[in-house]
């Protein structure tokens, strides 16, 4: 292998500093939505747009050009681009003194972040054998959850210091309320993550299971079409619920159990660290699938999840109690995590590595269209225009979230076949290619 084992797992450790970085710059609007309300007069439709669809639309439009570049070009040096890209936007989300303002720089954040994952992903399969590769995954998958639980503890925690419609003097930028300076203090961690970064070593490619120069995503997502369908499928629908609670879980404490913002942060972020259990779990469950070499191998993990997810959400939004929505919360983290993290190592096992930053990049794709770019606005809409009553937010949460659980869990189970057919193929065309 290339490098140290300490050394690889050093690296794992900076692609998590920066998965922890992209999703604090994500996440801290998600304890805005109340001071934004108040100072732009936004409806929760309009909220939902600058959480999800903002972000999207850049992350769209380049999420494919970009994972092409992963297949072809430094993705060590691609991701400090990102990173630069995506500190800068942040920064700027809190110079906004307008809606469209804000809404132009959430599109700038998700263009800097379309970069990361796909690229993270790739130099982990290229620095870890198959063995290990599910539980290094995990680990720089903890970003997904470490990054939420951080980006709502110290926005909580910022707000809560400087007032959230408190009037602050910032340095040459001159006055500016605090929740707009919680963006200031979000974008500076990326400064210590671009030189942490310039210390990894771009890895040498491996695991080349397609032969010839320029090989081409969309035959082979044909040749194994079910599979695909059946894997986008059932981990967009996990990114779809985690998505909608994230963006809205905050004003569901606030609204429901008469919270202020900066409490509700302080106390959803230390539960957001359960889900690293659920993270290293998946990571541990993948690859003892991936060894015992039946059916459905590492797609089998979700269907240990899905049934969590759906226990862990009804308690969540039915809970009466504070407390036992906050633990029921955390066991859904557990559940979403242990599918969530698997699904880099799925993919990969059926995928040559020419094609890794492409297939990994179209799942980003798949996954902020429908988790970003409609499942916030989706609670909002049914908010809106359905109950029509602010302090009914649990119902639309229900509505929107039950069935895409149901039919995640059902997709999964129906895939498993037609995994395991795509993964028998393409390790032996792999296999055949590195005896050559």
């Amino acid at each position: 292998m290339q490098g140290s084992l300490r050394y690889r797992w050093y690296v794992v450790a900076v692609l998590l500093l920066a998965g922890i970085t992209s999703y604090l710059d994500r996440n801290i609007i998600y304890l805005m939505v109340e001071p934004m309300r108040l100072t732009m007069g936004l409806t929760d439709t309009q909220v939902s747009l600058l959480e999800g669809t903002a972000f999207a639309l850049f992350f769209l439009t380049m999420g494919m050009p970009l994972g092409a570049l992963v297949d072809t070009r430094n993705r060590r040096n691609l991701i400090i681009l990102g990173v630069a890209i995506w500190s800068v936007m942040t920064f700027c989300c809190g110079l906004a003194q307008t809606y469209w303002q804000l809404f132009a720089a959430r599109m700038g954040v998700g263009f800097g972040e379309a970069i990361l994952g796909p690229a993270a992903f790739s130099i982990i399969a290229d620095y870890f054998e198959p063995a290990r590769r599910a539980r290094a995954s995990s680990v720089y998958n903890l970003s997904n959850f470490l990054g939420g639980a951080i980006a709502v503890t110290a926005g909580g925690a910022i707000i809560h210091s400087l007032g959230a419609m408190t009037m602050i003097d910032v340095p040459v930028i001159g006055p500016t309320l605090g929740w707009q300076a919680a963006f200031f203090i979000a974008a500076t961690p990326g400064i210590p993550v671009i030189l942490a970064l310039l210390t990894v070593r771009e890895p040498k490619r491996t695991e080349k299971g397609v032969v010839g120069p320029t090989p081409k995503i969309l035959p082979h997502l044909k040749r194994h079409r079910t599979a695909y369908a059946a894997i986008y499928s059932s981990y967009v629908l996990m990114t779809f619920v985690g998505l909608s609670t994230a963006a809205w879980a905050p004003t569901y404490l606030v609204r429901t159990f008469q919270l202020t913002p900066a409490k509700a942060g302080l106390l959803l972020g230390p539960v957001g660290l359960s889900a690293i259990l659920g993270a290293l779990a998946s990571g541990w469950l993948s690859d003892r699938f991936a060894l015992s070499g039946r059916g459905g191998a590492r797609f089998r993990t979700p269907l240990v999840g899905w049934p969590i997810m759906l226990a862990a959400t009804l308690g969540y939004l039915f809970a009466p109690d504070l407390w036992q929505v906050l633990l029921c919360s955390g066991i859904m983290l557990i559940g979403s995590a242990i599918i969530l993290v698997s699904c880099p190592p799925v993919l990969q096992d059926i995928t040559p590595n020419q094609l890794r930053g492409r297939a990994q990049a179209l799942f980003f794709v798949f996954s902020i269209a429908i988790g970003l770019g409609i499942a916030p606005t989706a609670v909002g809409l049914v908010s809106d225009y359905v109950f029509k009553d602010p302090a009914m937010l649990r119902y639309s949460l229900a509505v929107v979230q039950l069935p895409a659980i149901c039919i995640g869990w059902a997709v999964a189970w129906l895939g498993q076949a037609a995994y395991g057919r795509a993964r028998q193929t393409e390790q032996a065309a792999i296999a055949a290619a590195e005896a050559r």
